[in-house]
Parts: C-alpha cells; structure tokens; sequence
C-alpha cells in the first residue's frame, strides 16, 4: 500500500461493515437532499420542461423529431422511463435528481478518502455539499447532475489508472467520460480534455515501456467511449431524429452562445441582491452569494495546494487540477448560479483532492495537527449551520398559504396558487375555443401544456432565441406559413425592459401579431388563429400585412 491508500477493516473488526457504513451514509445524504429541496418552488420553466419532454418522449414522440432538446439525450431517456413505470410527476423528476446528488457526493468523498483525507475533512467535505451544492441553493437540473456524476467517475477511475495501475480503469474513464457528454456535452468535453492532459503528463514522466501503455489505455478509453456513443447514435437515427439531433444539439449552440453573458456582470449582479436589501437576507442569500463567487474563493486555494502539493506525484495532481478547472469552465457561457450549484460537487472534490495530496505529502508536524484538529471542528459547525440555513422554511404556514402541494403533476411540491390558477383558466378558455392543439411561444410552455391538458404541434416547448434551433426564429415562422399550428397562444407584450431581454423571441411574435388572426386575450398569452383560407403570408423576416390589432379580450 502506498502512503495514501485507506486501509480497509481487518477480519477481526468490530467496526461496522464498510458496505453498510457507505449504505447509510448514502441514504442519510439522500434523505438530507430531498429536504433540502422540499420546499423549493416548482421551477414552472427548466424544471418542468424536462418534465414535459419526458411525458413527450414516454408517450411515443420521437425526440428531436417530434420534441425539441437543446442537449443530449441521457437525462430525456432516463426522466421519460421514469414518467413511463410511476407516472408524470414533478416528484418523479426531483427524487431522481436527489438521487444522483446524493452519489455525486459518495463519489466524491470515495475520491478524497482514497487520497488519505482524515475522518474529519470526510465530515466537513460532505457537510459542505449539502450546504451548497443542493436544490435549496439553486435549482439543478437532471442532465446537468448526471453529467457531473460521469465527470466524477472518470475522476477516480483516472486517479486509480494513474496511481494504482488500474486495468480496468481506463474502460471506466470510457463509459464515464462518454455518458458525461450524453447527459451535457460541455460537460463531457471539459472532463475529456482534463483526462488527456493527465494522460500526457503521466505518459511524459513514464519510461518508454510505461509510455507504449499509456498510449494503448488511451486508445481504450477511446474505444470504450465511442462504443457507447454508437449505440446513442444508432437509438436516435433509427427514430428518424439524425438531421434534428445535429441541428439543435450542435448547430444551435451560436445561439446559446450570442445570449451568454460575463462572470463579473453576474457577480456584481448577486452582491448587488444582498446588498440593497430588496430580498431578506438570510442564510440562504448568503450561501448563494458564496455559491456564485466559487472562483473568487476556489482559484487561489487551488494554485496555492498545487505548489504545495509539488512533491507529489505529478499526474495524480494534474488529474485533480484538471479536473477542477473543467468543473469551473463548465459554467460557461451562461455562469449563473444553478450552472455554478450543478458543477461545485466535481470542483469541490478536485479542490479537496489537491489539498489532501499537498498535506500527505508534507507531513504536518505537532504544532500543525494542532492547529488542524479545532480548524476542522470550526469548518463541520460552519457547514452544519450552513445545511440548517439551506433548510429554510420547509413546510411553514407562510409556505401552505401561498402553495399549494396536491396540484396534478406537481403533488408533493410547492406550487405557486396564483400560476396553478391563472394555468387552469387558461385551459377552460383553450377548450371553450377548441384550441387543444395549441402552440404555446412561451418559456415555460412545457407547465402550460401539463397544467392545461393541450399538446404541441410542433417540437417547441421552451420559446427563447437560444432554444429553436440552428434556423432560429425563421425557421419557426416558416412552420406556421406552412400551416403546422392553427393556433398560437404569445406571451402578452412586455415591458421594454424585459422586451430587450436577448432571449426573447421579438421576430416571431411580432410575425404573429401581424400574420394570424387575434382570438383572444387568456390567462398568461393571447390566442391567435391561422387565418381562414389557407397558410399565413409574409416573409419570414417579417410582416407583408403592417401591424395588426391585438386580440379581443
């Protein structure tokens, strides 16, 4: 056993097994990450348009095809087997997100544990991610946190290649690595360079017999990799959905691109919200607060563990540097707070990695140990009073009187009562009209449709500029001059601060306004209807009419 390695028990033990320690552990975790999030309010946008594209997808469509996915298709495929045995619920969706939170954060402390990190960093480290990478901080979405998982199981399979001589590693680092870009590509990609920039540091330090077999294990990763990725490929063109996969999966992301925005601006952004005092300043707003400033505090902790960590062996703390910094790239371009929660799981682990390798292999003497046994008591009741923070509320009276629990779909989860009403009135007037078969040009489409018991003509179901694909919004209005949806329902008109929001769809709804005929003003978007005789006209740039008066009310 080399100095890092954690002993396992002896047969004479009397400890507790380790497989029934991991399995309370992992349950504990989980039972604290459904807490954590109970409370949360139904994300009516995002979270519920996963929800939808399931139910979609378990119901026969084809996606891509038939239901537009800005991502690939591991998330979909598991949410919509999911839907398909217990049912469209948001519930479903949100015990299925606790449970990969919960074993990211197993993953994790495998990983710090098997580099040596003592009882008492274990505590804090697991406290910590419960504290800040959880629902209750931001809301995480399913492909976000299965990618993450992967990036994580490719981290300990790299370590143990590296460190231990794994043959079987590198096929893990395969499968992991290619199921991280299945669940988000940028994800997957980030974790695949940080594993080829360990393989060369490990292959420069290696001799040339050593070199030839780190050559060969990364011709397996490859091979495992695209192995895997055949088989996705072959499920989503025997559906007919090749051409609309390349387009929306790939093509579209200059779209993703053009509405991203800067760290700093978001930074400034959250300091500003704790700040000026229009939100209460609670435990919670300060936990978010530090989750967006995670390169502030993340960057010089890991530089400074890296020098310190110079006489360990190079490719074990490459790997977890590597790491780190994809988990801190991945946020990009959109570095928001749910993107920064999603990923701090792998960030959190490089950085502790780096850190336990750095004291390892620099003996602390007396005096250190000292100091370090009260620092680590202080970090477990900061992150223990950082969880009871992220707990919040849960279910208060304040909670029951403005959300309600037992909503179809959302049973089990707090739903605002004003959009759960205003949602069920809108299906009243949808149906009165006959407009079950309606396209909804909103953001959170996918809770209008579940709320309102109408389908979707087309593949839309998340209207914003960076969700419609490589042809944007031509290629929508070129849909409805064919004739694909008879009606339309638009988000009413805006206030001009929210109209100049890069994300909104201006071209189509004015296209809309001016083509199709105004029904009526509804509960959350006004109804339009093709006009009688045939297709709308107009160029897909914009109107051949001018404007048209709004709908009747």
């Amino acid at each position: 056993m080399t100095d890092l390695d954690v002993r396992p028990d002896g047969p004479g033990s009397r400890r507790v097994p380790g497989s029934v320690r991991g399995g309370l552990l992992g349950l504990g975790v989980f039972v604290a990450m459904v807490l954590l999030g109970l409370d949360r309010p139904v994300n009516v946008r995002d979270e519920v348009w996963l929800l939808w594209l399931s139910d979609r997808v378990g119901r026969g469509e084809v996606m891509y095809r038939d239901a537009y996915n800005v991502t690939t298709p591991l998330a979909a495929w598991v949410l919509a087997g999911l839907v398909r045995v217990f049912g469209t619920e948001v519930l479903v969706l949100r015990l299925a997100t606790a449970a990969v939170l919960t074993a990211e954060v197993l993953v994790g402390l495998a990983v710090v544990r098997r580099l040596g990190m003592r009882v008492g960093g274990q505590v804090v480290f697991v406290l910590a991610l419960c504290a800040v990478a959880t629902p209750a901080v931001a809301w995480i979405s399913l492909y976000s946190a299965l990618a993450v998982l992967g990036g994580l199981v490719a981290l300990a399979a790299t370590l143990a290649w590296v460190r231990d001589g794994s043959t079987r590693a590198p096929f893990v680092v395969g499968v992991a690595g290619a199921l991280s870009v299945l669940a988000k590509p940028n994800v997957g990609a980030l974790g695949a360079v940080a594993v080829l920039v360990t393989a060369v540091v490990f292959a420069a330090r290696a001799d040339p017999t050593r070199r030839r077999a780190v050559m060969t294990d990364l011709g397996r990763m490859a091979a495992t990799a695209l192995g895997v990725y055949v088989v996705a490929a072959v499920v989503v063109v025997a559906g007919g959905a090749g051409p609309a996969f390349v387009d929306q999966v790939i093509r579209s992301k200059g779209a993703y691109l053009d509405v991203g925005f800067g760290y700093g601006e978001a930074l400034r952004n959250r300091i500003d919200i704790l700040l000026d005092g229009t939100v209460p300043r609670d435990g919670r707003l300060l936990l978010r607060t530090l989750v967006q400033a995670t390169p502030v505090v993340v960057v010089p902790l890991l530089v400074w563990g890296a020098v310190r960590a110079r006489r360990a062996p190079a490719p074990v703390v490459v790997a977890l540097v590597a790491s780190t910094v994809a988990g801190l790239l991945a946020v990009m371009p959109r570095p928001g707070i749910n993107h920064f929660a999603s990923v701090l799981p792998w960030v959190a682990t490089g950085l502790a990695g780096v850190w336990t390798v750095a004291l390892r292999s620099r003996p602390a003497g007396n005096r250190a140990a000292r100091v370090a046994r009260p620092v680590l008591a202080a970090g477990a009741v900061v992150a223990a009073l950082a969880v009871v923070a992220a707990v919040g509320p849960l279910v208060g009276p304040e909670r029951r009187a403005a959300f309600g629990w037992n909503t179809a779909h959302f049973v089990g989860a707090p739903l605002r009562g004003s959009q759960a009403g205003s949602a069920a009135r809108l299906g009243a007037a949808l149906r009165a009209r006959g407009a079950n078969v309606v396209f909804i040009a909103r953001e959170d489409a996918g809770f209008l449709y579940l709320r309102t018991g109408t389908t979707n003509p087309l593949p839309y179901d998340y209207v914003e500029r960076s969700d419609l694909g490589h042809a944007d919004e031509p290629g929508v209005i070129a849909r409805l001059r064919r004739g694909e949806a008879e009606w339309v329902c638009l988000h009413p008109p805006r206030p001009p601060a929210k109209a100049d929001d890069p994300l909104v769809p201006r071209r189509l709804e004015a296209w809309v306004r001016a083509e199709f005929e105004p029904v009526a003003e509804l509960p959350r978007c006004d109804l339009y209807r093709a006009p009688a005789g045939g297709s709308a006209g107009g160029s897909a740039g914009g109107s051949a009419r001018g404007s048209a008066g709004g709908p009747a009310t």
